[in-house]
């Protein structure tokens, strides 16, 4: 409809920006950019119309268009808390931690009610290193102190039915880890999938060709979906997006299954009171981890996620120098993860590091990489950023580093799966909460515990160690190649038995 006003009044600049609105909502992100361009034309003063422009720019890696669009919409409308988050996620993306916190505490000032707002300054908490996990702990704990729980449902003997609900059954990091369990899970029990997607691809459609029942409820109301949920008959339901874009928290809130659980989508406590376990690993659970929960912890007996095997490219590495990898997203390096980087390529002077993630390519991410680098003495010509590539590409490129450094304290998961999925071993730094222990949890279920330390002294003598001992490096590469597809990390059948195990230990114990 929004289409056909625009060709019936093609000068009409508000009906474009409403296009703009309606193709962001569907993930159409190319669509939004063009029609928000086109009311722009029409009116440069429009904040919507900029604010979408930076969303769209930022899905499509242009951090650069992204911060321009983003502070003008700020700069024209300074009271649209919209804008403020938007301009705090192209902070975000960068690195700049402290500038997005600041930018989502001002949108929450504005739009106090407004729980988006809110969900993204906790989600900036954790790639901040200057907030102390008893603060993120808090923050979280004050966001649900606004919605208490209700009475528990009544509880049966046993869990028959499991709901999951999540805006990612599509093609995202949790679509991907969740499909080849559910692929396993789903042929022995009852699952009903709970779809909050605004756009559905073909990884939709495997999920929905599993035996699974499929239940859309992007547009339902809270009280709907709970309702829905509880028709089921929902024993046990799964959040898998914690405070991520698309979660459906406002229905855990309701309490509409007698067990309610978080998992895998976010990697802190949500502070819901409604939501009752966290389930992760015994890696990922430092010992310390029950002081930064508001859910009980349950630990799996695997890695906390499982993948499908791929096809590991040959090692065919030639060349004089080290080539060390940082694969993760720009918004999880940290000053001091920068600065353990730039220790290490002073110290091992044959090394050059390659920085590579679909948004790195873009000036404001360069600036930053650069400036830190060179501020610590490290050669420009020794620092190389690649953005977007084919994934054939992509897997190709990760094959030919020779290891990769993991950031902290915000580990990759992902971005770690895929290095070792190529063959290309990763370095991680352990800390003290989930978000730190991901990677290390990922090594220790391969097989390579001893590729995970506890500090960043250890993190840069290991990292120079390896880049002075190339027996040591190719040992390792070939270690990674015979263990992973033998590893629970590839073991979708492993992995839904110790899932079903601990749910039913879960289970027990809130009964009791």
């Amino acid at each position: 409809m929004l289409r056909r006003a625009c060709e019936l009044d093609p000068d009409d600049a508000e009906s474009w920006a409403n296009l703009a609105n309606a193709c962001l909502a569907s993930r159409d992100l190319g669509g939004c950019r063009d029609a928000a361009a086109r009311a722009l034309l029409l009116n440069p003063d429009d904040p919507v119309a900029h604010n979408n422009m930076a969303v769209a720019l930022r899905g499509l890696h242009d951090l650069d268009g992204s911060f321009r669009h983003a502070r003008r919409a700020v700069e024209l409308a300074s009271e649209y808390a919209q804008a403020h988050v938007n301009l705090g996620a192209a902070h975000q993306s960068i690195g700049a931690a402290a500038e997005a916190r600041a930018c989502f505490a001002e949108a929450m000032r504005l739009d106090p009610a407004e729980s988006q707002k809110s969900e993204a300054y906790l989600f900036s908490l954790h790639y901040d290193e200057s907030v102390a996990p008893e603060m993120v702990l808090q923050a979280h704990r004050d966001w649900g102190a606004a919605r208490p729980a209700p009475p528990r449902p009544p509880m049966r003997q046993e869990p028959a039915t499991f709901g999951f609900v999540s805006g990612d059954f599509r093609q995202h990091p949790v679509g991907r880890f969740v499909l080849p369990f559910l692929e396993v899970f789903a042929r022995e029990h009852r699952v009903v999938l709970y779809a909050n997607n605004s756009k559905d691809d073909s990884v939709t459609e495997q999920f929905r060709a599993l035996p699974v029942e499929w239940r859309p409820v992007t547009g339902l109301d809270a009280a709907e979906a709970a309702d829905l949920v509880r028709r089921d008959g929902v024993d046990v339901l799964f959040d898998l997006s914690g405070h991520t874009a698309g979660n459906r928290l406002d229905v855990f809130a309701q309490q509409p299954a007698p067990m309610q659980v978080t998992w895998l989508g976010y990697s802190a406590t949500t502070g819901l009171p409604a939501m009752d376990w966290f389930l992760g690993d015994r890696m990922v659970f430092s010992d310390s981890a029950e002081d930064y929960a508001t859910e009980r912890l349950a630990r799996l007996a695997t890695a906390f996620l499982v993948d499908a095997p791929r096809e590991v490219p040959a090692d065919h590495r030639v060349r004089d120098k080290v080539r060390i990898g940082v694969t993760n997203n720009p918004a999880k390096l940290s000053d001091s993860f920068l600065c353990a980087v730039a220790q290490v390529l002073r110290r091992a002077p044959g090394s050059e590091v390659v920085f590579k993630y679909g948004s790195a390519d873009c000036e404001a991410v360069k600036s930053r990489i650069w400036s830190a680098l060179q501020a610590h003495g490290v050669d420009p010509g020794r620092i190389e950023v690649v953005g977007a590539l084919p994934h054939d590409a992509h897997v190709d490129f990760l094959s030919q580093l020779d290891f990769c450094l993991d950031s902290f304290p915000y580990n990759g998961a992902t971005t770690t799966m895929d290095a070792l999925q190529a063959g290309t071993p990763v370095l991680t730094r352990f800390g003290a909460t989930y978000v730190s222990r991901m990677t290390g949890s990922l090594l220790h279920h391969l097989g390579m515990p001893d590729w995970a330390v506890e500090s960043t002294e250890q993190f840069v003598d290991r990292a120079v160690s390896l880049c002075a001992n190339a027996g040591e490096l190719a040992t390792a590469r070939t270690q990674l190649r015979e263990k992973l597809p033998h590893s629970s990390l590839l073991d979708a059948e492993k992995f839904s038995q110790a899932f079903h195990a601990t749910v039913m230990d879960m289970w027990v114990a809130t009964r009791t």
